[in-house]
């Protein structure tokens, strides 16, 4: 599951909110963005809370994954005028399998991130850090803005990642919710399935949410 709670909604009575979409969607992963109170949103969610640092807070179900010790991290990407950005990870393990989860927030086309190539330059910085993690299976979720990235030469975070051999797994249709903006990808060694726009609870993007499996081998 991927879900920008948007940040305002943290001191207007919505985090209850947020934390019933996260409860009622019943995904073993959450990426999120713009979270403002990750220790709230973990209470108001029943999920537990994955990484203090780095923000774009994920949290997950300990009874559908666990999370590997010591695998937790996170990297600064380049900012915009709004806020720091980085790209989170963990690995979590299910049954015999592990596998990696990155989550994201992908700046606007302004400050460090004035170029247009920037969300390329992000695609191939995210892809160095997944072989340095040992590859293998791994999901991403986050919002990607991909309007930041129009007219690139070095094409978007999308064209870069599905070079590589990743996927578009589901992208918000939105209307609730912005457009287009939150995406999910995995790599090739996952199906995915049943991707949908989860609603909005209350916030102004779109929970989504896919079903991923591994592929035999």
């Amino acid at each position: 599951m991927s879900y920008n709670t948007e940040y305002r909604g943290y001191w207007d009575g919505r985090l209850s909110d947020f934390g019933n979409k996260i409860r009622e969607v019943n995904a073993a992963i959450v990426g999120t963005q713009e979270c403002q109170d990750k220790d709230g949103l973990a209470q108001a969610s029943g999920y537990t809370l994955v990484n203090r640092d780095g923000g774009n807070n994920m949290f997950y179900n300990p009874n559908k994954v666990t999370l590997v010790d010591g695998s937790v991290g996170h990297m600064s990407i380049p900012r915009d005028n709004y806020a720091a950005r980085t790209i989170v990870w963990a690995k979590f393990r299910v049954n015999s399998s592990e596998f990696l989860f990155f989550n994201t927030h992908l700046p606007h086309n302004h400050n460090e991130a004035s170029s247009r190539n920037t969300h390329a330059r992000i695609a191939q910085q995210l892809l160095r850090k997944y072989e340095e993690l040992g590859a293998g299976p791994a999901i991403l979720t986050g919002d990607m803005n991909p309007f930041a990235s129009n007219g690139a030469s070095m094409g978007s975070l999308e064209d870069n990642l599905e070079r590589a051999g990743w996927h578009k797994a589901y992208q918000a249709v939105g209307n609730p919710g912005y457009v287009g903006l939150d995406k999910i990808f995995a790599t090739a060694h996952w199906r995915s399935f049943n991707g949908r726009d989860r609603g909005t609870g209350r916030s102004d993007h779109p929970a989504i949410s896919v079903d991923l499996t591994l592929k035999a081998d």
